[in-house]
């Protein structure tokens, strides 16, 4: 490809620039491999390189990525969804519940997927963000999947009980530094939750029980450092749970709660 052999970006590798190519243009690096970009195609790049430089994200940047191998499309209003929470749904998935709330949805990726993987499920979705919801109801569309989506600051607009909750809250503490990838191009209202980062989780974990059908699960997405502590309070709360376990992700750091009720 020209571009990445005339490129002027001299900061930037050539797998550097191939990656941006191949996700800026949707083609795979074989296709582009002795192409000549026209001229919108290189305005693409040139915008897609600039923005790159200042850390911002190749997926905020193509406006779309891959979440349990389905394409979401994801903008400013909404956290880039991390593959650590690919085993949420995992998890959601195999319990086969018939109703599903999934809380603060913001792209949607969680309730899609689950949607997408157990048709017969009814799936509320709530978020506090309009815009966040805009985006969650046009990844429904995309992907052809029925949620009932709401504008709600959490439990606020909800009445109903379920069979699964499920939501990654935001959990990262006020003093917690983030890389400028994260700190500067997702909503903050998804990343931090007080000073220690569990102000979502004191306040929504005893606010669960009356949501929640007999036999019913909670899946909670958690810090990497929060499991001893939430589990101790999950306890004090769902005294009558058949199960209540932490569970590590991928990289054997403290991931999900879950909670089984009789």
């Amino acid at each position: 490809m020209r571009y990445i052999r005339q490129h002027k970006f001299q900061q930037l590798t050539d797998r550097e620039l191939w990656k941006i190519a191949s996700c800026i243009l949707r083609k795979p690096a074989h296709e582009l491999w002795g192409s000549e970009l026209n001229d919108q195609e290189t305005a693409l790049m040139d915008d897609a390189v600039e923005r790159y430089l200042l850390k911002e994200p190749l997926t905020k940047i193509a406006g779309h990525t891959k979440f349990y191998n389905l394409d979401f499309k994801v903008t400013h209003d909404v956290l880039d969804p991390r593959p650590e929470t690919e085993l949420l749904v995992d998890l959601a998935i195999k319990t086969g519940a018939k109703s599903v709330l999934d809380l603060g949805t913001g792209s949607g990726c969680i309730a899609c997927s689950i949607a997408k993987n157990l048709p017969s499920a009814n799936v509320v979705a709530v978020d506090i963000s309009e815009k966040a919801l805009d985006i969650a109801k046009a990844n429904a569309e995309a992907l052809q999947v029925k949620i009932d989506f709401r504008i709600s600051d959490w439990l606020d607009n909800v009445a109903e009980k379920f069979d699964l909750i499920v939501s990654n809250p935001p959990y990262v503490s006020r003093e917690t530094l983030l890389p400028d990838e994260v700190a500067k191009y997702d909503p903050e209202i998804a990343l931090r939750s007080g000073p220690d980062g569990c102000d979502a989780h004191r306040y929504l974990l005893p606010k669960l029980l009356n949501h929640l059908n007999p036999r019913s699960t909670v899946i909670w997405e958690i810090g990497y450092d929060q499991g001893p502590w939430i589990y101790k309070y999950a306890v004090s709360i769902f005294t009558e749970a058949s199960k209540i376990e932490i569970i590590k992700d991928w990289n054997l750091n403290d991931r999900l709660l879950l909670i089984e009720t009789k």
